[in-house]
């Protein structure tokens, strides 16, 4: 199916488990395209493959090419880069079994050493409750 076939009167017809369920379904696909994306762009930059289309630098590159705006592509990318050493989060990532908002939050504190810890609370805490603990 194509997206113009999933209006919202589409997705309304369905029983209320199945929108559930549906919703979860893209939920876990958005995240692992944005990690995915953010190992595009950490390739990218690091072979500065950018330069041989013409643009200037990586950030360029995703403004004018794809669209992201500045914020969105140094997210990625800190995530990008974040996840390499870190193979339990990494893990959690490719299962869907934590969130982009909640990976985004532990792993401005999360190291090889700690990380499991920082996977845990995730799958503990909602994301302020994180958000909180991760201040601390």
């Amino acid at each position: 199916m194509k997206l113009s076939d999933w209006t919202c009167e589409r997705i309304q017809s369905l029983g209320l488990q199945q929108q559930l369920d549906l919703a979860r379904q893209l939920s876990s696909n958005l995240l692992q395209s944005r990690v995915l994306l953010g190992r595009c762009l950490l390739t990218l930059e690091r072979s500065r493959a950018y330069e041989e289309v013409g643009n200037s630098s990586l950030m360029h590159y995703a403004l004018l090419e794809l669209g992201l705006d500045e914020r969105e592509t140094r997210e990625t990318l800190r995530v990008a880069r974040k996840l390499e050493g870190l193979p339990l989060l990494t893990d959690a990532v490719e299962n869907a079994s934590i969130s982009w908002s909640k990976l985004r939050t532990v792993l401005t504190r999360a190291t090889p050493d700690n990380e499991a810890f920082w996977l845990e609370q995730a799958q503990l805490l909602n994301v302020r409750a994180l958000e909180r603990l991760v201040r601390r």
